[in-house]
């Protein structure tokens, strides 16, 4: 694999209205685990954000979760059509290919996926997912609520980055180039009886 340095941003959506980054976070070896994310539109504009701590559990789970969230309250405000970035590489192939561990809340996105009409879910960076990820961080610090907070504006810890993404801040990144456009078309089979959802998997980060 080679190995390059690439710049990259925050990205509007290609071809729909309305983007959703999610993420996770762990809090040091507390097991309290975070989920959050938020939507744009294409001019980089906050719609609609949450964030939610939960208990000890897999960092996948919390993955799959964070888009489950996300896909409801798009479905809620019918913010259609929709386009998907998470950072996790395994998480867009546990929603293609299927997960015996997961496939509960797999199906469950896919549902959501299918009645959002299909929304493309695509590989981010960390960089191009900052938003996402410190409102994740936060949701895993509070300790005084159990449910989903809902957030209209961005909260000021994370308006900082979210200023940055509107001006197409640009950052450095080492990679090894992996793939290139792989596209996996939501009705071509697949293991474990499964239908895949669009994905774009770009390259690898190299740590």
């Amino acid at each position: 694999m080679a190995r390059t340095t690439i710049s990259i941003k925050w990205e509007p959506p290609e071809l729909t209205p309305y983007k959703l980054n999610s993420d996770r976070a762990c809090q040091g070896n507390s097991g309290v685990r975070g989920i959050r994310g938020v939507i744009r539109d294409r001019s980089g504009n906050w719609v609609l954000g949450y964030m939610k701590r939960l208990p000890h559990t897999t960092n996948n789970l919390v993955e799959l979760t964070a888009i489950m969230q996300g896909l409801k309250l798009a479905m809620e405000h019918n913010l259609m059509p929709l386009e998907i970035n998470t950072d996790s590489t395994e998480v867009i192939k546990m929603i293609n290919e299927g997960h015996l561990s997961y496939n509960s809340i797999i199906s469950d996105c896919r549902c959501l996926m299918r009645k959002l009409a299909h929304p493309v879910l695509k590989h981010s960076y960390r960089e191009q997912n900052k938003v996402a990820d410190l409102s994740a961080e936060e949701g895993g610090k509070q300790h005084l609520f159990e449910g989903m907070e809902i957030l209209a504006v961005p909260p000021m810890f994370v308006r900082k980055v979210f200023w940055a993404d509107r001006v197409e801040t640009v950052y450095d990144r080492n990679v090894n180039f992996l793939c290139c456009n792989t596209h996996k078309g939501a009705n071509s089979g697949q293991p474990n009886g499964s239908n895949a959802i669009n994905s774009n998997v770009v390259s690898v980060d190299i740590g």
